[in-house]
């Protein structure tokens, strides 16, 4: 908890300390999320098993700022959620905060932008008891679409992922790639 608190408070004050007259917004997507094979390894890093998962669901908030021209930044929070892909009713669960930076290589019309972030996840799934809150990372690139002045329609694909998580006799490194559509409103 401690380190989506201290996320949350370098997300903001990076935000606030842009000039006042920054472009401020706030966004959503929603979207398709496919987990890679989860590689799950014993201590002495025996391979236990090659888990899948089917494809989920990823819903995502932010709040953010342009503070240069093409930057912005934002606070994220992001929800995945996923069944295994067997015989049993298993599922994972990613709630992750994230600081996000964009690229907006061209700031007139249809925009491609590419984008990086750092944050931390809560992973937990149905056979572990434990919660996990590792550091998380993502990637991604998109295109985004002015539909008005101050609304966007934004394309995104998203590689995420997690440091190595550490649990009762196992360990794994969960990843998955999405494609998220979302809707961008300037205030």
């Amino acid at each position: 908890m401690k380190k989506f608190s201290f996320i949350a408070i370098l997300g903001i004050l990076f935000i606030s300390y842009s000039n006042a007259k920054a472009e401020t917004y706030v966004s959503g997507n929603i979207g398709v999320s496919q987990s890679n094979i989860l590689q799950v390894r014993d201590y002495n890093e025996r391979i236990l098993g090659n888990d899948q998962f089917k494809a989920g669901t990823y819903f995502t908030g932010a709040v953010g700022a342009r503070i240069h021209d093409g930057v912005r930044v934002e606070e994220e929070v992001g929800f995945q959620q996923k069944v295994f892909q067997g015989q049993t009713k298993e599922n994972a669960k990613i709630t992750s905060l994230l600081t996000n930076v964009y690229y907006d290589v061209n700031a007139q019309g249809v925009t491609p932008f590419v984008t990086v972030g750092v944050g931390v996840a809560e992973v937990n799934n149905s056979y572990s008891p434990n919660n996990n809150f590792p550091l998380a990372y993502q990637v991604g690139a998109g295109v985004s679409i002015p539909v008005s002045k101050c609304v966007n329609v934004d394309v995104t694909y998203r590689h995420f992922g997690t440091t190595e998580i550490a649990d009762i006799g196992y360990k794994f490194t969960p990843t998955t790639d999405s494609v998220l559509l979302g809707l961008r409103f300037t205030l």
